[in-house]
Order: C-alpha cells, then sequence, then structure tokens
C-alpha cells in the first residue's frame, strides 16, 4: 500500500491501527515524496499471537509531501495489490512538544543540522556551513583518520568545532537520526562545557543531545535505534552504560520524572 499525505512541513502524530494474520512481519516507511533516500521512519511489525496492531509515528519535523508505504516483507513490495493485511485506522493527531531552552548557539545549529539531515540523502560530499558560517559540516563519503576508515558515523574538532560527517552512514539512517547524532556531536563542543562538563564527556553529550530532541517531539525509537546500531561497532562496558542512560534517560523524560536544569 501506498499513500501521499501533504505534510507540509508540520510536526504531527500518526496513529494506525493494523490487522494481519499471526506470523506476518509488515513494514511502515514514511519518506520525503519528493527526495530519495530521505526516510523519516522505517518500522518492521510483528504479528505473534495478535492480528491487531496499533503504531504511533512521531514527527518532529516533516517534508511538504510524505509518502507512506506498509507492505508484507514476505511479499516485497507490490504496491495496491497486497492483500495480506487491513489498514482498520489511520489518524493524525498534534504531536506533544516541550518547551526546550536554547541559546542562539543552539537555536542556529538546531536549524542548519535539521536542514542538512532533511537533505543530506541528495547532497554531494563537501563542505556546507551554517547562516553566519559559525558551523560547519564536512560532508565525507566515510571518516578517515590516519588511513583507516573509521566505523563512527560522525565526530566533532574538539578545537575547530567542524563536525565531520559520515555519507556512508547517513544514507541509510533516518531523518531523525541523522539529527541525533548531529546534536551529541554539538552538544560535545558547545553544551558540554556551558553545564562544566569535559568536551569529551559521551554521556553529557548523550543528554544534552537528548534534551533537545526529545522536547522538539521527536521519535524515541529513532533514536534509541541510531545509537544501539553505533554502538554495536564498539561494544564495549563504556558504550553498554551510555546506552543504559539513554534509554533510561527517554524513559523517565516521558514519564515526568525528570527535573531537568539549562545552564543558560
Amino acid at each position: 500500500m501506498k499513500a501521499a499525505i501533504p505534510t507540509n512541513k508540520l510536526k504531527f502524530e500518526m496513529q494506525v491501527i493494523l490487522s494481519a494474520s499471526e506470523g506476518t512481519r509488515l513494514r511502515v516507511v514514511t519518506f520525503d515524496g519528493y527526495k530519495p533516500n530521505t526516510k523519516y521512519s522505517d518500522r518492521f511489525i510483528n504479528f505473534s499471537g495478535t492480528t491487531l496492531r496499533k503504531i504511533h509515528l512521531m514527527y518532529g519535523a516533516s517534508p511538504e509531501t510524505m509518502g507512506l508505504q506498509i507492505y508484507n516483507t514476505s511479499k516485497g513490495e507490490q504496491g495496491s495489490n497486497d492483500d495480506s493485511f487491513i489498514i482498520k485506522d489511520l489518524k493524525i493527531k498534534k504531536l506533544k512538544t516541550n518547551d526546550v531552552w536554547m541559546d542562539k548557539d543552539s537555536r542556529e545549529f538546531v536549524k542548519f543540522a535539521l536542514d542538512f539531515c532533511e537533505n543530506a540523502g541528495i547532497k554531494s560530499t563537501g563542505v556546507y556551513q551554517s547562516d553566519t558560517g559559525k558551523f560547519t559540516i564536512n560532508y565525507l563519503n566515510n571518516i578517515v583518520d590516519k588511513g583507516v576508515t573509521l566505523s563512527t558515523p560522525a565526530r566533532v574538532g574538539h578545537l575547530s568545532g567542524i563536525i565531520e560527517v559520515s555519507k556512508g552512514h547517513f544514507m541509510g539512517y533516518t531523518v531523525p537520526q541523522r539529527f541525533i547524532i548531529l546534536l551529541h556531536e554539538f552538544s560535545h563542543k558547545y553544551r558540554n562545557p556551558k553545564i562544566g562538563k569535559p568536551i569529551s564527556d559521551e554521556i553529557a553529550a548523550d543528554i544534552n543531545a537528548l534534551y533537545i530532541y526529545l522536547g522538539m517531539g521527536f521519535p524515541r525509537i529513532e533514536a534509541r535505534e541510531v545509537y544501539a546500531k553505533v554502538f554495536q561497532t564498539a561494544p564495549n562496558a563504556q558504550n553498554l552504560q551510555r546506552n543504559r542512560i539513554i534509554s533510561d534517560f527517554i524513559d523517565k523524560y516521558d514519564a515526568g520524572k525528570l527535573s531537568i536544569t539549562v545552564q543558560k
């Protein structure tokens, strides 16, 4: 099943109720209808012991026209000819967001980063800068250090503040996944020091990035998934701890159990 939704760059939540037989695996993808390699969500829905599933899709950003595709993974993409599942209901709801305090640097970077993420799938490698030139992204096929190709999707220069981004990784990420990665790198250089943390502090950068990302209404599952992908390339004790802290932070944030103090 394919459909086009006139989303007009609005923020919203979409609730979809699907019916299928036990053992069915569906893929639900939303994407920019006019830009290749620009997905806003990519979910797999397994029907095990139930024939009805409700899914919530959150959009802290959207394109002018969003494509929606749902298909049975065992049958492949069949357009409108797949009758192995039924869409019982589809509703568009107002997205819940929270007030996110941002200084001038944060506002400029968020605007720059989000535009980059929404166009990374069609951008050529090269150097990109924010409106004032304060922030720079060096878009590379892969990140190489001393002749060795690194597994990281992005890194920031602690002195220069220049963010290197791997196109090889970003092409496979959704827009929200790209966004949380860039917020993490930004936080190392531009947020950590403002709360008295070392630039190199990974956990502080994770939390600073999530504060902005979650408050803007971006999907939780996309953040969890992309962090898991990154940590799989370096499954050490530190990354295991980071993954637990990230998951705990998201859970407590959504449960309203966090008292967040922002250092201005």
